[in-house]
C-alpha cells in the first residue's frame, strides 16, 4: 500500500468515528487537512456530546465531528 492509500483509509475511519470539533477552530478534514470544513448538519446535544456532519470545501470529503462540553 502506498502512503496516499494509507492516508485515505485513516481518513475514512476518522470520518466514521468522528474527528474533534472546537468552536474556535471548527473541524479539520481528515483527508486533506483543510481547516474549518463546512457544516452540513448539526445534531442536538446528546448528553455532553454533539455530532456534526461536514463537507470539506477543498476536496469534498464528507465526515463527522464530535464536540464535547
Amino acid at each position: 500500500m502506498d502512503a496516499q492509500t494509507i492516508k485515505a483509509v485513516i481518513a475514512l475511519c476518522q470520518s466514521q468515528t468522528g474527528v474533534d470539533y472546537t468552536r474556535r477552530h471548527g473541524a479539520i478534514c481528515p483527508l486533506c487537512g483543510t481547516p474549518r470544513a463546512w457544516v452540513r448538519r448539526t445534531m442536538p446535544w446528546n448528553g455532553k456530546i454533539r455530532e456534526r456532519y461536514h463537507k470539506c470545501r477543498k476536496c469534498g470529503f464528507n465526515f463527522k465531528s464530535v464536540e464535547t462540553e
